[in-house]
């Protein structure tokens, strides 16, 4: 994440799980209140004497998952930030215990703890057979990240579409009898020699879009125009790029592009290969670097393909995340693209984690640094987690400090924990330390860090790419946009005609049919051969089990790392190290202000970048101003000794980015892990990034061809 850088009330149609969101929410609330009588946060959004069941909780009895006690709790501003008698605890997992006795100073036994359960629906139901059929149709659809450090590989990812938009609808022609001896002729329509047959049939229908990661800051001021420096590409909301700048050219002003060389479509699609695949790249290239830094590139994706009710906006209310409206928009933009009876390719391009907040309970809570209280902004840092949370975030005993209640069977209560009491250095109060919340890192490790989840669990993820249903926002099941049912009530699509890709920061040779580089042709393993080899403990690990990745380049860390990369044999350089070609992320360093993680993988710019030069989005400093100096900046960077700022021959960091660089992406090798054959990986540090004579764009090796290519070799895969 980088950063330069709302669910309804109860009622009618709400899920026992959503209305335990909302209840834990207003316990949250509570916790605030008691943080604010300290001075170090207020609370926003409450009003004094708040029941729960004005909170949308329940008062007298309460309700499913988590009972309330009868009576309400004071919330904002109450006398000395305490609760009245009763008031409903709540868990977001199971259900709390217990509520908020009479008294001041704090808040006990306000439920069981914000757990990591799976909020907002993350299972399906009506699993689909998985069963390939032969392909007429391709939607092909890019999730592109825009945030501030994106702009090095996007060019990369346009070059890698055009040779993609030629071998799907130009198939390489194979020699009968050795599929090594291929040629390449004029066009699709063009025969092969005698002797050689297309590798598979040419692809005659296409859709092609681009969305982007951008889509707010889901309920929190950040991303949003509450932001002062909300720009509207912070907010791209899964709209189509074509439909976000209307100046882009697309089919008949439809935000997508349409491959139709026989002309099948009214109006006609593009029949020029050409110009098509520059109409492909200009999109790509028109996503840019100025969106929001909480990347949501899986939630992007399931918003324009899956959602079956997308919101129109979402605010922070009474402490939860309000979702309001239908983006009509949005539904109509999938209904032009998305056809029911065509296979599907999903290509996501990300250098950091996926980061998709929950767009309902607390997950305003990420982006949020400062609380309005009485017209005063104060500064918010997340609560301090258990003690068992810093080694087993995933036990029942790793919860928030923030929520009390009877702790889980075998568990210390929150009273007795260290980690859970005030802290006289920081104003006697529950909250991490600025230095140890910093808002860059608020989707790192949230579990381990914070006791509780605000993201959306994979499984929601999953569940899109393989159930007939998935939840609305009430938590009603509702057809899945993916798997919309045909005439006899039955999905036209199933699973087997969905693939998706994530380009991300996995080292090459981790995933590579050859990790030593001696072949100079690069191709990947599937995630579904993973498994055999071990691959999926190098670079994904057990995170369900609490277990990190083999590869240290692969754990996400703040700090240094040690060891060596199972597959190529590297060993990690230290801090100290000038040599940016000694590992695949070069070498470790020392991020000054610890508001960044370690790289997993880098590779070299075809261009250097002059940071001096540049106000924002460059790693390797900035153009001074203000009370800075150049010194300041050449100061800094040396301090930090990225390994993007050594020059490629070796030597002291310097203001100028050399290589671009990536991030560990548990969350997308989760999903990828969970999908099997629906899944294909590939690697954003790609091993050759330089074109030239001996290896050109269209080279099978360079750039993202690699990656792209396995969208090729699966559509040769399917039946006839």
């Amino acid at each position: 994440m980088n950063l330069i850088k709302q669910s309804p009330h109860h009622g009618a149609g709400r899920s026992p799980l959503q209305t335990a969101n909302r209840r834990a929410a207003h316990a949250f609330s509570l916790v605030l209140a008691a943080l604010s009588a300290t001075g170090v946060v207020s609370c926003k959004g409450q009003t004094v004497g708040e029941t729960e069941e004005t909170s949308g909780g329940a008062a007298s009895g309460g309700a499913a998952s988590g009972g309330g006690a009868s009576g309400g709790g004071a919330s904002c501003g109450g006398p000395s930030g305490g609760a009245a008698s009763g008031g409903g605890g709540a868990n977001l997992a199971s259900g709390g215990s217990g509520g908020l006795p009479t008294g001041a100073g704090g808040v006990s036994n306000a439920g069981g703890g914000i757990g990591s359960a799976p909020v907002g629906g993350s299972a399906g139901s009506m699993a689909i057979p998985f069963e390939p059929k032969p392909i007429h149709k391709l939607d092909l659809l890019f999730v592109v990240d825009n945030s501030i450090d994106m702009a090095p590989h996007q060019p990369l990812l346009a070059k890698g579409a055009r040779e993609l938009m030629s071998k799907l609808t130009n198939p390489d022609c194979v020699q009968a009898g050795n599929a090594a001896v291929r040629q390449r002729v004029t066009d699709g329509e063009v025969a092969c020699p005698q002797g050689f047959a297309r590798e598979f049939p040419p692809i005659t229908d296409m859709h092609v879009g681009v969305i982007t990661s951008s889509l707010g800051g889901f309920g929190s001021t950040a991303c949003s125009i509450e932001d002062a420096a909300f720009t509207p590409r912070k907010d791209d909301a899964g709209h189509l790029i074509g439909v976000v700048n209307p100046n882009l050219p697309s089919y008949n002003s439809k935000g997508f592009w349409v491959w139709d060389p026989k002309g099948a479509r009214l109006p006609a699609g593009e029949s020029n290969l050409s110009s098509f695949s520059q109409a492909i790249e200009s999109g790509i290239l028109a996503v840019g670097a100025t969106g929001c830094g909480y990347e949501a590139t899986l939630e992007a994706w399931y918003r324009f393909l899956v959602n079956p009710d997308p919101f129109m906006s979402i605010s922070q209310v009474n402490s939860a995340s309000l979702q309001a409206g239908l983006d009509s928009s949005l539904l109509a933009q999938r209904s032009l693209f998305l056809r029911p009876d065509s296979h599907v390719a999903i290509v996501m391009l990300t250098g950091e984690d996926d980061c998709s907040i929950l767009d309902e309970s607390l997950g305003w809570l990420v982006g949020t640094t400062a609380i309005q209280s009485a017209g005063v902004s104060k500064t918010f840092n997340m609560i301090h987690p258990t003690s068992t949370c810093e080694t087993e975030p995933n036990s029942p005993c790793c919860r928030s400090c923030a929520v009390l209640g009877n702790p889980p069977p075998g568990c210390q209560p929150l009273a007795a924990d260290p980690n859970c009491q005030p802290d006289p250095s920081n104003n006697n109060s529950l909250a991490l330390k600025a230095a140890d919340d910093p808002a860059n890192l608020r989707c790192f490790e949230q579990k381990r860090r914070f006791g509780l989840d605000l993201l959306q669990p994979i499984g929601r993820y999953s569940a899109a790419l393989t159930q007939a249903m998935v939840p609305d926002r009430t938590g009603a099941m509702k057809p899945n946009g993916l798997f919309q049912p045909g005439a006899n009530g039955t999905p036209l699509r199933n699973p087997a005609m969905v693939l998706v890709t994530s380009v991300v920061g996995v080292p090459w040779a981790a995933i590579a049919q050859d990790p030593t580089g001696a072949q100079t042709q690069l191709s990947y393993l599937k995630p579904s051969e993973f498994t055999a080899r071990g691959i999926w403990g190098d670079i994904l690990g057990a995170p369900e089990a609490s277990v990190r990745p083999n590869d240290p380049l692969m754990v996400p860390s703040i700090k240094p790392r040690s060891g060596t990369s199972p597959r190529s044999g590297l060993a990690l350089a230290p801090p100290s190290s000038t040599n940016p070609k000694g590992a695949a992320n070069g070498h470790e360093y020392n991020p000054v202000d610890g508001d960044d993680l370690q790289y997993s993988c880098i590779y070299e710019l075809p261009t250097p970048i002059n940071c001096l030069m540049q106000e924002s989005g460059c790693a390797c400093g900035y153009k001074p101003s203000g009370t800075s100096t150049e010194q300041m900046v050449r100061d800094r960077v040396l301090a930090e000794n990225r390994p993007i700022c050594n020059p490629p021959a070796g030597g002291p960091a310097e203001p100028t980015q050399f290589f671009a660089g990536a991030l560990p992406p548990p969350r997308h090798l989760s999903l990828l892990k969970a999908v099997g054959d629906q899944a294909r990986l590939g690697s954003i540090c790609p091993r050759y990034s330089k074109e030239d004579l001996a290896r050109p764009a269209s080279d099978p090796s360079f750039g993202y061809n690699p990656a792209l290519s396995q969208i090729v070799d699966w559509v040769r895969d399917l039946p006839r």
